[in-house]
């Protein structure tokens, strides 16, 4: 069980946050301090890219911060190498992250591990490097739940969504993984590989009226697209629904009044 961490009543001086906290407390105060209070107990805390804000993003450092912070799941993004490596590295270009030209999928696995992230986040981390979906799930395992958004960007091969289901199963994580995407058919194949393993589809535009989602379990939206009415109607529907990227008291206090099910943010360690 994580422990929670309270977060101060005004944990960001924003406008916005100190205006949405005194329109709750101005319709009741102790109903609104205790809806707050029993939200912040059940909402699930995702660490997007693992815990980000301390540690270079996708590497096995950031993954323990995250564990460290106590998150509930780990949020990283799968892709794959020239030789076929399942690997976790967002951009498709090496080059915001790692100062290389190139591609992802230009570079083999062994040559992935000679680089190293750029050193904005100090040097503690000069030996942090590109891991591969197997030393994240055996670093996590038992520990934190995954959250692997799929990344489709043509270069893969065709049985990637089912190498990444594979490797799951091999580490005997089903009950402790999730497969994201943007794209829907990658939910649809995980779910005829493995129906009990959890999917979320990931969305950053409004959902359509009778859009199917019949293979998702988890809907995450854009946190500007979050609002009660929305949140509700898919949690009739039987999903759970996450918001991201939640770094700030404004949107937090959005997901709150919401009712999400999953925050998604950089800071898990601090966000509550």
């Amino acid at each position: 069980m994580r422990k929670r961490r309270r977060r101060h009543i005004f944990p960001g001086k924003t406008s916005a946050g100190l205006l949405l906290l005194a329109a709750a407390l101005l319709m009741s105060p102790m109903t609104a301090w205790a809806g707050q209070e029993a939200w912040e107990q059940r909402v699930e805390i995702t660490a997007h890219r693992g815990n980000s804000s301390q540690a270079p993003e996708n590497t096995l450092a950031a993954f323990e911060s995250a564990i460290e912070a106590g998150t509930d799941w780990i949020e990283t993004d799968v892709t794959q190498s020239k030789d076929g490596v399942l690997v976790l590295f967002h951009d498709e270009d090496m080059e915001r992250l790692t100062g290389r030209q190139g591609k992802i999928w230009d570079f083999t696995f062994e040559e992935l591990k000679g680089i190293r992230p750029e050193p904005f986040m100090g040097p503690s981390f000069r030996d942090a490097g590109i891991p591969s979906l197997s030393e994240a799930l055996d670093l996590c395992r038992g520990r934190a739940k995954m959250d692997l958004e799929i990344k489709v960007n043509g270069s893969q091969t065709a049985d990637y969504v089912d190498r990444v289901v594979a490797m799951i199963r091999e580490k005997g994580m089903e009950d402790q993984c999730m497969v994201t995407s943007f794209q829907y058919s990658v939910l649809e194949r995980t779910k005829a590989l493995a129906p009990g393993l959890k999917t979320g589809f990931i969305t950053s535009t409004a959902l359509t009226p009778g859009q199917s989602l019949a293979a998702a379990d988890y809907v995450m939206l854009h946190v500007n697209l979050t609002d009660p009415q929305t949140v509700s109607q898919l949690q009739a529907q039987g999903k759970r629904v996450g918001a991201w990227t939640v770094n700030d008291y404004a949107s937090l206090e959005k997901c709150r009044q919401s009712g999400v099910d999953n925050v998604i943010t950089d800071r898990p360690g601090t966000i509550f």
